[in-house]
């Protein structure tokens, strides 16, 4: 779960780890990681009740540069599948704070800024997921063998606002990148061929919608 930390992310976190699986979170910082580690293992203290936190791990993965954020997703999805497993399932709720607000306040620098979490990790996010949820023994036809599981079995999730349907005075911006979040996953869909992506919609109040993709024609 990137941006496993807290919100929405750390919800992911909780809700899977009572299901029985096994989690990694990543947070912007080691630091940050292991705070929140510590404090979900606090709250779920019961391993009997709650075996998964037991193999709970946090890793930290910085995206803010541009240069590096692809290497930094490589080597988070490459450290996770060393210390946790097989990777199954990858949640992005990662963002930094909003630094838009009134479109005339809006400059090249600013709208670049606020694209970077928002447009390019995202789509750097599908471009390294298609390499690393990749079954055991399988090709680029994405059948597996010995075992292994095939991508249909895999799934990426990312995760934008309802601020795109739902347009609000002075968000104009950053409800263009909320709409560009939901074109991608036609894209990822296309380009990920077997691997389904889900796309997690949140509104003001929190009010989850799971939109599926179509399938291709």
């Amino acid at each position: 779960v990137i941006g496993g930390t807290r919100g929405i992310g750390r919800g992911v976190v909780e809700a899977s780890l009572e299901s029985g699986a096994r989690v990694t979170l990543a947070g912007s910082s080691q630091q940050s990681a292991d705070k929140a580690v510590s404090s979900i293992k606090a709250e779920y203290n019961s391993a009997a009740e709650y075996p998964a936190t037991q193999h709970l791990v946090g890793l930290g993965c910085d995206l803010s540069s541009q240069d590096t954020a692809e290497r930094a997703l490589d080597d988070l999805l490459a450290r996770a599948a060393d210390l946790n497993g097989e990777i199954d399932h990858v949640v992005y709720t990662a963002a930094d704070s909003l630094s838009l607000g009134d479109l005339q306040a809006v400059t090249p620098e600013l709208a670049l800024k606020a694209a970077h979490m928002r447009f390019l990790v995202p789509v750097l996010v599908g471009k390294v997921v298609e390499r690393h949820l990749r079954g055991k023994g399988e090709g680029k036809g994405g059948e597996g063998d010995n075992g292994g599981k095939k991508r249909g079995d895999k799934s990426l999730i990312l995760t934008t606002g309802s601020i795109a349907s739902k347009p609000t005075p002075g968000w104009s911006i950053i409800a263009y990148f909320a709409g560009g979040i939901k074109a991608c996953e036609y894209l990822f869909f296309s380009f990920l061929a077997l691997l389904p992506l889900l796309l997690f919609v949140c509104s003001f109040i929190l009010s989850p919608v799971i939109h599926l993709p179509t399938l291709p024609s």
